[in-house]
């Protein structure tokens, strides 16, 4: 992908004389340079304009042929922008674009007097530059350190240093990349460098305990490994990246010469590095258990972009999300409702910048399988024929007609996020402004009969589709980095949204715009305010009020004229717009906005108001139609009275009060049931997952005990199996209220007091107790979880019945109501 990416509008190729003027590319070949030219692109930016903002993909490196481009980024440790250095004419910026992975580090801005910029896609610079030859290596050394120069820069380290002591320790220090997984260095290691982490995530582990415990997780900007380099003691604690980590390298010489020189600079940065271990202690100590998938898997929410989560305690499972994605994705779903849990909670950038703590209003959270295009794609990096892209907006998107089949990046997604569906005659291929390659019949020699296809945020329109035909609103996309308050107090959130809160987005105006965007009212409210719950009891309440109402007037009105006539059609018409929602509902691409596309030119320049955050379509839809049943509900009430006629007009009466009943049943279990439910799950699951986690329960419970200590096996036999076992226990948990935590906790604390023994016993008979149940612990700890799903399998199950019974009946009595009104409408006008 070239660098337009991050470029505010195309422009002509320069010229080779132009670029044989920049001390980087002087006495290349005439062959090397004309390719340069071929793939670069000239760019006249006015005074002030913006070239890149930090955060934005990173994907060319930027030459100046004439005027000055100034990088500004945020330093570790403080809160406004500070300047980084001056590119003048003949240098480069932008070169993190070299380093795999890597984003912007810093934002560019024209100078007083403008800029003439080149830009050059950095694949096609890496190949022209390796063709110098033996020249190629102080070429690879300048672009470098420049990577290292700006990165050393932005740190608590060196604020304050002087530019040749920095320049001094980028010249010693190198870049070094480490894949997920990589040890960095490991507890009883030699001391010979600390790192700086570039990007990406790496965790401190602590192997001397029993289990390994993660100390710290190092993000950007993060100094460790330098107390040993000083103390000359080896490594106390083994560091492994978290995820695909570049790091800067600081030789010991050159740290220990810096510390002895500015002891000042080094004793702040560790202050500054304790103070943020310290409060992330603080921030794993709040969360608890509460949010452990959040750090267990921190990486992922680091990468993702634009991450879909359900509101487990609003969503009816209803399944509308993933059918309105098959219907907008011709008929192949992109959203797979099966994920991790995560409880969180979810709130705006204000409180973060106005320091105000974290609410507790947790949030039981799913994450489904649904690309959640991540600021480092690992399946891009895979695809051989480069059918991936990312468009200027960041939105990682798959060219159909260029997918052969591979599965390679099904293969590289860590998330199993690309699925390979059948290839569709005539499929085509979108890119960031429209189709970019011609479709192909899936009959043409050579086609594949498969084809990777994944979630594309729906490019084709304003708002992705599920998020739009929610009924419940449950659905949101979001950056968990900016939106998941325990992240954003534990590391530092995306540059765009905090140093450039307040000015427009310019080449990062992507998933956050259609899909979350940072905005005082997005984030807090997304989740929060969608449960049936708040409107449950007006409703009721005016049902009530209205039937009594209808009831009282019907003794003194005619059914068949004046206000008994008016009541009838008034019934019958919102009868009809009751019937008007189900279609509405079902008619997903009738109501989707088509995306109007803008140029970055208008991004640039600020003359593209922001998108409003997407919100559902079909949530107020919903409402109108409870008011609708309501209204109808009276009218008809009014129109027939209290008593059945006893004529086909009262199979129309009955057949409304049957539809009526059950539609206030599915209002009374929307708000009630999801709540719960999601109390009783420990992992996402469709409800045709239900029939088979029985018998996976009962595998798992043979496995845990098959190992166990015999004391173990006889609690299981005598007191867990028949706990699971009971009749009716899924009812008395339902009842309860409890989650699976709380319940694993009851069940424990009873096991623990019959290992114990009875409070009275003497001395001897309490250490027979503490040393029975110390014997029996760590199998309990493995066995007391799954006899406790076993419990809650029964109450998931109906729960998730009745959320899903209702609906069909409910809609087979207002199909036959329907039918019936017609013909009792035929009588009557007969």
């Amino acid at each position: 992908m070239s660098a337009r990416a991050d470029t505010p509008g195309a422009g002509p190729a320069p010229t080779p004389a132009e670029l044989s003027d920049i001390p980087l590319l002087r006495d290349l070949d005439p062959g090397a340079l004309d390719a340069l030219v071929a793939a670069a692109e000239l760019r006249d930016a006015p005074a002030g304009a913006g070239v890149y903002r930090e955060g934005s993909p990173a994907d060319g490196v930027w030459l100046v042929l004439d005027g000055t481009v100034t990088l500004r980024a945020v330093p570790r440790g403080d809160e406004d922008q500070a300047e980084i250095r001056t590119a003048v004419a003949g240098d480069s910026f932008g070169e993190e674009a070299l380093v795999p992975g890597l984003s912007r580090r810093a934002s560019a801005d024209a100078g007083a007097r403008g800029a003439r910029l080149v830009a050059v896609p950095s694949a096609v610079l890496e190949r022209v530059l390796a063709r110098a030859g033996r020249d190629h290596a102080w070429r690879e050394r300048a672009l470098g350190r420049s990577v290292i120069r700006d990165a050393l820069a932005t740190s608590a380290l060196t604020r304050g240093l002087p530019p040749d002591e920095r320049e001094q320790l980028a010249a010693a220090a190198r870049l070094a990349r480490f894949e997920r997984g990589a040890p960095l260095f490991e507890a009883g290691d030699p001391a010979e460098c600390c790192y700086l982490v570039v990007d990406g995530l790496v965790q401190l582990v602590d192997e001397a305990q029993e289990r390994p415990t993660i100390r710290a997780y190092l993000a950007r900007g993060d100094l460790f490994g330098d107390h040993e380099l000083v103390s000359r003691t080896p490594r106390a604690l083994s560091a492994v990246a978290a995820g695909t980590s570049v790091c800067v390298q600081i030789p010991a010489a050159a740290f220990i010469a810096l510390s002895d020189r500015h002891p000042a600079l080094v004793e702040r940065a560790r202050r500054f590095r304790e103070q943020a271990w310290a409060a992330q202690s603080e921030r794993l100590g709040e969360a608890a258990n509460a949010t452990r998938h959040v750090f267990q898997d921190l990486y992922r929410m680091q990468m993702a972009r634009s991450l879909l989560v359900i509101d487990q305690d609003t969503c009816v499972r209803c399944g509308h999300c993933a059918w309105s994605c098959a219907q907008t994705h011709d008929g192949v779903s992109r959203l797979i409702r099966r994920g991790d849990k995560l409880v969180a909670r979810v709130a705006g950038p204000a409180s973060a910048r106005a320091g105000q703590p974290i609410g507790a209003a947790a949030r039981s959270l799913l994450v489904p399988s649904s690309c959640q295009h991540c600021r480092h794609p690992a399946c891009m990096v895979d695809c051989p024929t480069g059918a991936i892209g990312r468009d200027s907006d960041g939105e990682v998107f798959i060219r159909e007609a260029l997918c052969t089949g591979c599965a390679s990046c099904a293969k590289a997604c860590p998330w199993d996020n690309i699925h390979m569906a059948p290839r569709l005659p005539g499929s085509s291929s979108r890119g960031p402004s429209g189709p970019e390659v011609a479709a192909e019949d899936s009959s043409a020699p050579g086609q594949s009969t498969k084809v990777a296809v994944k979630c594309d945020l729906c490019r084709d329109y304003e708002a992705p589709a599920c998020v739009q035909a929610c009924p419940t609103e449950s659905l949101l996309r979001l950056d968990p980095m900016r939106d998941v308050a325990e992240l954003r107090h534990f590391l530092p959130a995306p540059a765009p949204s905090a140093a450039n809160a307040a000015e427009p987005d310019r080449a990062d105006d992507g998933p956050r715009s259609r899909s979350g965007r940072s905005s005082e009212n997005s984030s807090p409210s997304a989740l929060g305010r969608t449960s049936f719950a708040p409107v449950l009891g007006p409703l009721a309440g005016a049902a009530i009020a209205l039937a009594g109402l209808g009831l009282a007037l019907h003794e003194r009105i005619v059914p068949g004229a004046g206000l008994g006539l008016a009541c009838g059609l008034a019934g019958g018409l919102a009868l009809l717009g009751l019937a008007g929602y189900g279609v509405l509902k079902r008619g997903v691409r009738l109501w989707m906005k088509p995306r109007r596309r803008v140029s970055a030119a208008r991004r640039e320049a600020g003359a593209e108001p922001q998108r409003p955050l997407p919100r559902s379509r079909l949530r107020p839809q919903l409402l109108i139609h409870d008011a609708l049943g309501i209204v109808a509900l009276a009218c008809v009430l009014v129109h027939a009275g209290p008593r059945l006629p006893d004529s086909p007009a009262g199979a129309l009466y009955l057949g409304f009060l049957i539809a009526a009943g059950l539609g206030l049943f599915g209002a009374v279990i929307y708000a009630v049931a999801p709540r719960r439910l999601s109390r009783l799950e420990r992992r996402g699951a469709l409800p045709e997952d239900l029939a088979g986690e029985r018998a996976a329960l009962i595998d798992r419970l043979y496995q845990v005990s098959s190992g166990a200590d015999e004391l173990v096996k006889a609690l299981a036999a005598r007191i867990l199996v028949p706990y699971a076992r009971a009749p009716l226990g899924w009812l008395a948990l339902l009842a309860s209220g409890r989650d699976l935590r709380a319940e694993q906790a009851r069940v424990r604390a009873r096991v623990s007091a019959i290992l114990r023994g009875p409070a009275e016993a003497g001395a001897d008979a309490a250490r027979a107790g503490s040393a029975r149940e110390d014997r029996a612990g760590p199998g309990l700890d493995e066995i007391i979880p799954v006899v406790v799903e076993l419990r809650a399998l029964g109450a998931r199950r109906v729960l998730t019945a009745l959320l899903r019974a209702w609906l069909p009946l409910h809609l087979v009595a207002a199909a036959v109501c329907l039918a019936m009104f017609a013909l009792h409408l035929l009588m009557v006008l007969a």
